[in-house]
Order: structure tokens, then sequence, then C-alpha cells
């Protein structure tokens, strides 16, 4: 009689581990084992944080005088080599059009540009950098009303 409990005590661990999920055993046979969603609750997900350039999304300029367009941005630690390319409409003259190269976390720039004509036009603000060895991309639109 004392042969078979301890037999059976011996095979019980083995056989309560087999008909567990792979939710369900671990950490001493709990009810909750390490990789189960309720007993990783506390863990604290982050968010990742992302390069955010900022700007107005429309602006209002008179036709054939200087306008000025302000660049916002926040550079995360993850990120790196980061430029800004601003691709203007046919009727949009940037005064520099060379890429924007952002090497500090965060700051502002400004960007003069004119309107050659009336009417509406547009800037495409181009945002390319690194994040983590992989490549980051990011496409924002201006809207400019020139009268």
């Amino acid at each position: 009689m004392k042969r078979k409990l301890a037999t059976l005590l011996l095979i019980l661990p083995s056989t309560l581990s087999a008909l567990a999920c792979e939710f369900h055993g671990g950490f001493g046979m709990g009810s909750f084992g390490g990789f189960h969603p309720l007993a990783q609750q506390h863990m604290e997900n982050s968010a990742p944080v992302e390069l955010r350039v900022t700007h107005d999304n429309h602006l209002s300029v008179t036709a054939e005088s200087d306008a000025n367009l302000q660049l916002r941005y926040v550079i995360p630690d993850d990120y790196s080599n980061a430029e800004i390319n601003l691709i203007p409409s046919d009727n949009l003259v940037i005064a520099d059009s060379t890429p924007l190269n952002l090497s500090k976390d965060k700051g502002m720039i400004d960007v003069k540009f004119t309107a050659t004509g009336p009417g509406e036009h547009f800037i495409m603000v181009r945002i390319d950098a690194t994040q983590s060895y992989r490549p980051y991309s990011k496409i924002q639109r201006v809207n400019v009303t020139a009268i």
C-alpha cells in the first residue's frame, strides 16, 4: 500500500504537467505559468515613441512674396540619421531645397518659400530616418493657398 502511494505521488506531477496547456504549469506547478497573460499583467508595456515632425496643415500666403513654414521636430533615442526632404508643387519655390539633417533631439526649422502664382499648392514633407537599424519613412502634406 505504501509502495503504491509513493509511486502515485511520484507519477502525479508528470501527469499534471502533461495535461496542462502551454499557459499553465511552471513556477512549481502554480495555476498560471510564466507566459500566461494573467501572470504578465503587472509588466508594463511601453508604447513605442515615434519620431514627430509637426507643422501647420494649411497656410494662407500672398503670391510673389516670401512666406515661412515652421517645422517642429522630436527625435527619440532609438532613431538616427534623420533628415527632412521638402517637395513643393509646381508653383512653389523653396529658398533652400537641400535635405534638412536633424542632428539634435528636438528643435525648430524655418523654411522660406515663395508662391509664384495664386491658387492651391502643397509642400510634401518627407521624413527619413533609421529606427533600430531599420529604415523609417513618413510623408506629410502642407496645403498652401496663395492669393
